[in-house]
């Protein structure tokens, strides 16, 4: 292995470490990319024969120093106890050591809490009373963030002014934005600057500073806390008693919006881990961003005081990051592709490289702007890359590790691949972020159309692949959605849906085949909205497609709707109908096919309401979804086939918020603001689903 590539891939991570511990300025990288690129470190360590950089990787690879930041504290708070980082478990042989360590030491049992990616703070009170705000800078000595009590425009959700506590008492946890909080910030800074936060922590600890000359827009934070202190001594944080008081407990808990994950008193090894298990799958879609869980004895504080500190860290506590496999390897092409409403779409050619036991020589990238841009991923050919398996499925470049002055940035391509056209940038610039090829007839973009209608989300045809789709469209039987239902037993047994080791030819067969045309056939009395979405028209997806079908009801009245009747839906607009619109014109045709072959476009949804029960009523939902829904996705579905619309969050003409009125969630608390009236989940079904 290159051993300057090494030396220069350690170098970064060092001043990337200096910057973060620092907090005087943006990360130089997100948690992930560290993570990535350490992990590129680890897998290259055994090669390294100087001695000198082996002691400098191996330094990286233990992940607790601060890696020989020095901080500037012009405001010195000193931290009666050490406020330190946690040891970090990255693989479940670690964590299980861990546990039984903890359990030969005294540990009663266990809880499991979400690791918060956020800003650690602490907050000081005397008699009660919130009097300071320090950051965790040394670990030894921090800086007073006590500004932000007083800034304009400033919220802190989830921190209290005031608790119940005497004496001086010091909560510890995490600043951080919420998706929606951060979704909030974000859009004002691109509206002043033009220029996103590069993610959450980097918008938190950018506001935070800024905070000291003033913000040019309102801001609300949220804190989490996830221990309590009484000068040197940890006390049980359930010990603090206080209104607007978030910890890192009750965020789990709130997240996990009711589904059922023992989080406390795990008494053995295996309890733990299928409770860090059961996690895994959730936590990538909490509104809290986290980056792992954090594993502590239930007697917290006894064994902070009897195990105490290494020189980095809480003997008793660890974090545990989930782990994704990835590998390095290098990108050798880069080729574009139209897809099925004329984006351009980049795909990366790499050389094959084993991940989670599938050879993998492509992945799929976003758009040109993923490429390009800096704050993105920068790919090249000849990029040095580690590449995992997203949701262990599919191909995904989760980090460039290193890019060699030989290499320069990929061009944007000017025309189209499919058809030659000029290629339009959808932002007006150039480089532009998203390409599309406007040409409707562009061959590329059939291929793609159908394998969207053919989806298990649209006409749902099973057993149609993407092997047989190509090989039918490449005999010309297949080149719209409305060629589905001219195929015969003849033109589908024929066609091939792969190939053999030696490279022979797989028909589909008769038995394959009928049960194609029987998926084709069922389809043919599919609701309205499902064969909308499966015409792959710009911006006409399944929750636009409702709507349309809530308005019109008919597809003979939604293709006589103009532009100015389909902005008037909510949410919708002029350059949105204009879109759908001219989709429906171009796809005029294969829709008068498709109701010659005996499509007929039923609008089953109003039929299958329960009618508009809900009709003129607006609910936004914070906690557990109302019985018998099994999901929010399920819950929401209700209420707009019901005539009731959904808000992602409480607005001033929410009608009802589902939740608990007395929660501590930044939904709750807003809807307490804006005068929303509450319903609890037990109402909610009691009243409309009964």
């Amino acid at each position: 292995m290159d051993t300057d590539l090494i030396s220069s891939i350690a170098d970064e991570l060092i001043e990337a470490a200096k910057v973060y511990y620092e907090g005087k300025s943006d990360p130089l990288l997100t948690d992930a990319e560290f993570d990535e690129k350490q992990a590129f470190l680890a897998s290259v360590v055994d090669s390294i024969e100087d001695p000198e950089l082996l002691t400098k990787v191996q330094l990286i690879l233990e992940g607790d120093l601060n890696l020989g930041a020095v901080l500037e504290i012009s405001d010195e708070v000193i931290h009666h106890a050490p406020m330190l980082s946690l040891t970090k478990a990255n693989t479940e042989e670690q964590l299980r050591k861990f546990i039984v360590k903890m359990l030969d030491s005294g540990a009663e049992s266990f809880k499991v809490q979400l690791k918060l990616d956020g800003f650690a703070l602490s907050a000081r009170y005397e008699d009660g009373v919130l009097q300071q705000l320090a950051t965790r800078g040394t670990g030894e000595v921090g800086e007073n963030s006590s500004f932000l009590l007083t800034a304009d425009g400033v919220t802190i959700l989830g921190l209290p002014r005031v608790i119940d506590q005497k004496g001086t008492v010091e909560l510890r946890g995490e600043l951080f934005f919420t998706e929606a909080q951060f979704a909030a910030v974000d859009a004002k800074r691109v509206a002043l600057t033009g220029t996103p936060f590069k993610n959450s922590r980097n918008a938190v600890v950018g506001l935070r500073l800024k905070a000291t000359r003033g913000l040019d827009f309102p801001v609300e934070f949220s804190f989490s806390a996830y221990s309590a202190w009484e000068g040197k001594h940890a006390i049980e944080l359930s010990s603090i008693s206080a209104e607007n008081f978030d910890t890192v407990e009750d965020l789990t808990l709130r997240e996990l919006n009711g589904k059922a994950v023992e989080l406390s008193k795990l008494s053995t090894v295996e309890d733990v881990l299928a409770s860090v298990a059961a996690l895994e799958p959730l936590i990538d879609h909490f509104e809290a961003p986290n980056d792992g869980v954090v594993v502590k004895p239930t007697n917290e504080a006894q064994l902070l005081a009897e195990l105490g500190n290494s020189s980095h860290s809480p003997a008793s506590q660890i974090a545990y990051k989930y782990p994704t496999p990835s590998v390095p390897t290098e990108v050798i092409g880069i080729t574009f592709s139209v897809g099925k409403t004329g984006k351009i779409t980049p795909r990366a050619q790499l050389r094959p490289v084993e991940v989670m036991g599938t050879l993998v020589g492509s992945a799929t990238l976003n758009n040109y702007d993923w490429i390009a841009n800096k704050y993105a991923l920068d790919l090249r050919v000849g990029s040095q890359i580690m590449l995992t398996r997203a949701n262990k499925v599919i191909p995904f470049i989760s980090a460039v590790v290193h890019n060699s002055e030989d290499t320069s940035p990929v061009e944007a391509p000017r025309t189209c691949p499919g058809c030659g056209d000029d290629l339009h940038s959808e932002d007006g610039t150039w480089p532009p972020k998203t390409l599309r090829c406007l040409n409707r007839d562009c061959p590329s973009r059939d291929i793609f159309s159908i394998l969207n209608a053919v989806s298990k989300a649209s006409l749902d045809i099973d057993g149609m692949s993407g092997a047989t789709v190509d090989y039918l469209h490449e005999e010309g039987k297949l080149n719209s959605m409305a060629d589905l239902y001219s195929l015969t037993m003849e033109d589908l047994a024929d066609s091939t849906f792969g190939y053999s080791k030696n490279g022979t030819p797989r028909k589909l067969g008769e038995t394959r085949a009928q049960n194609i045309l029987d998926h084709i056939e069922a389809s043919k009395a599919l609701p309205l909205v499902r064969m909308l979405t499966a015409l792959s028209i710009q911006t006409l997806g399944g929750r636009a497609s409702k709507s349309l079908v809530a308005r019109f009801g008919t597809i003979e009245a939604i293709r006589a709707a103009t532009v100015e009747e389909i902005a008037t839906i909510d949410k919708f607009g002029e350059k949105k109908a204009q879109l759908i619109v001219d989709g429906l014109a171009h796809r005029s045709k294969v829709i008068d096919q498709m109701i010659d072959a005996g499509v007929t476009f039923p609008a089953a949804e109003a039929a299958a309401s329960s009618g508009d029960t809900l009709s003129g009523l607006s609910f936004a939902i914070s906690g557990p979804v109302p019985a018998p829904f099994p999901n929010r996705g399920a819950w929401v579905e209700f209420v707009e086939a019901n005539g009731g619309a959904f808000h992602s969050g409480p607005k001033a003409a929410t009608s009802y918020m589902v939740a608990d009125s007395a929660g501590s969630s930044s939904k709750v608390v807003k809807a307490h603001d804006l005068g929303v009236a509450f319903m609890t989940a037990e109402e909610f079904t009691e009243r409309f689903s009964a």
